[in-house]
């Protein structure tokens, strides 16, 4: 019989949360669990879950006694009127400005205080002009694409106390950061509105936080999947957590006759110095990989098989094909997976789940591994020590490479794949390298790789490429592109085309104004990405990117906040 050993590495995790119950004692009815409970309950329910057991208030503390805590979660159901004082008001402020970030929730909590105090709300990037009241129902949330809540659908118990007057939220970037809109509301005659709004401000400020505001209440969104109303809530709370920098990551070690770990465990240093939070799970140990009720808790699971022969690695596939259907987020490492899942006939998982087609493996070691998309700038010898013939494999559209061989110039070394661009229910978001992690041999590549890695999972806190405004519009003629860093004056920048062919474009230097360019060598139909590339303390890094369509009657263009791109 194996012993489990579930290890849980005490780093950065839990984050210290206070939820302040503010609902007044409302109650409504929770269908899963046939009663009435506050409207606090469900989200502390979903904390203890996933093992955050949060204090839980009726009233702020001090404002020395707030700042000890890392997330406040403030919920006021569907209370009217002034319902946060001035003195409770201006404690949050004081905590945003240590830094910290907010959960605030309420049916009129955005529309009251922007009556009541248009600086409380504008600070969590929102304002609203339309009362919900009486005529504003509701019964589906949408998450909206390019969001860390991307792909999630909810139910909304339409015409019951939670869906009493649900305001309408606009983004406001007017306080100085970059807001955008989460979810969005459809009423019963097919009307939209937004429901949820995202604020990210000052990434370049001494006192950088997060907050996310939202009119619907948490505890009452239900299910649209086959698993409870609980559980998917779950999803949804860990993108939260991961949005606000406290992504949950499970390392599963399944690389035990790597040199007994080896590589996973330079995978492990490498989180350390990152200071992601992380928990271990021995496959060797466990006698076979997590299942999905386990990685269900985690917003990411890094599964690192170094360079390992894992013919059972196929006993393993439905558990992840279930987190993944729940929208999971994976990233997939080993240069024997996809050889030993072609030789037991299951080569269709990753081409399925992840979009990678597998070509073979190498015949010699790649001197060098260079990085591509999010990943672009980066790029270190590579180490053949535990992988001396990785995998090559290429990208199925709409994945996109991240990494590749020097080599072997087309053929993909890494591929990432966002769910959504095939209109996948649930925004899972998935990468794959055909090579172990050590083959990266330097170490601040290999750490900026993990670090770029968990910003596409979701999971990044500040991002350069969040703390801009960019528009674009589509001429007959071209795209014209306006660039509005918040980069410090004097950084270099290099734009650059990158699909569908690789040209520089302009190199410039950031004086503090708008960046303008206009392409005009474009061709209807055609998808252009575009990046744009400085140097930040030292490091080479793409600070944005953006992939548009060019089609002359396009009308709306998406920002993907999670990304940095525009889809």
């Amino acid at each position: 019989m194996w012993q489990i050993i579930f290890i849980i590495i005490s780093i950065n995790w839990p984050p210290n949360v206070l939820v302040w119950d503010n609902d007044g004692g409302l109650f409504f009815t929770d269908p899963e669990l046939n009663q009435r409970v506050g409207v606090e309950y469900n989200l502390v329910r979903a904390l203890r879950f996933i093992g955050i057991d949060p204090e839980v208030t009726s009233s702020l503390p001090d404002s020395a006694t707030l700042a000890g805590f890392d997330i406040l979660f403030i919920v006021n159901g569907w209370r009217d009127g002034d319902f946060i004082p001035e003195k409770e008001r201006n404690l949050i402020r004081g905590y945003l400005n240590n830094g910290h970030s907010v959960y605030l929730e309420g049916n009129n909590v955005v529309y009251n205080y922007s009556i009541i105090d248009p600086d409380f709300v504008l600070r969590f990037g929102s304002y609203s002009h339309f009362d919900g009241n009486p005529l504003w129902n509701i019964d589906t949330v949408l998450g909206q694409d390019g969001t860390p809540v991307e792909g999630l659908k909810f139910d909304y118990p339409f015409g019951t106390e939670p869906d009493s007057s649900v305001d309408d939220i606009q983004a406001d970037e007017s306080y100085g950061g970059q807001a955008d809109t989460f979810f969005i509301g459809v009423g019963r005659e097919k009307a939209y509105w937004a429901a949820a709004v995202g604020y990210g401000f000052g990434a370049f400020k001494a006192s950088p936080y997060r907050t996310l505001t939202s009119s619907v209440v948490f505890g009452a969104l239900q299910s649209t999947e086959d698993v409870p109303d609980s559980i998917y809530r779950v999803t949804y709370l860990l993108r939260i957590l991961a949005y606000f920098g406290w992504p949950r990551i499970l390392l599963v070690r399944d690389d035990y006759y790597t040199d007994n770990y080896t590589d996973s465990e330079v995978l492990l240093r490498d989180l350390q110095v990152l200071e992601k939070p992380y928990t271990t799970w021995y496959v060797s140990q466990n006698g076979a990989g997590p299942t999905y009720e386990s990685m269900r808790k985690f917003a990411i699971v890094i599964w690192d098989c170094g360079s390992d022969n894992h013919y059972t690695i196929g006993e393993d596939v439905n558990e992840i094909r279930t987190y993944l259907a729940y929208g999971g987020r994976f990233i997939l490492i080993g240069d024997s997976i996809a050889p030993d899942l072609e030789s037991i006939g299951a080569i269709g998982f990753l081409e399925d789940y992840f979009r990678v087609e597998y070509l073979g493996q190498t015949s010699r070691p790649p001197e060098e591994i260079i990085g591509l998309d999010f990943l672009y700038g980066l790029r270190s010898p590579y180490d053949a020590t535990y992988g001396e013939h990785p995998s090559v494999i290429d990208s199925i559209k709409p994945s996109f490479p991240v990494y590749e061989y020097y080599f072997a110039k087309g053929p993909a070394a890494g591929v990432s794949y966002r769910y959504t661009d095939e209109g996948r229910a649930n925004g899972a978001r998935t990468t794959f390298f055909g090579f172990p992690w050590s083959g990266i041999r330097d170490e601040t590549i290999r750490q900026a790789t993990l670090d770029s890695l968990i910003h596409f999972s979701g999971g990044e806190n500040y991002l350069y490429s969040q703390s801009m405004v960019l528009t674009t519009r589509i001429e007959d003629n071209g795209i014209l592109l306006l660039m509005n860093l918040k980069l410090p004056p004097g950084t270099g920048i290099t734009l650059r085309r990158v699909e569908p062919d690789s040209r520089v474009l302009m190199e410039t230097v950031f004086t503090g104004k708008p960046i303008v360019y206009f392409d005009t060598d474009v061709e209807e139909g055609l998808i252009y990405r575009y990046q744009g590339i400085a140097e930040i303390n030292g490091k080479v890094q793409v600070v944005w990117s953006m992939r548009i369509p060019f089609t002359i009657n396009r009308t709306g263009i998406a920002w993907d906040f999670a990304t940095g791109m525009l889809v």
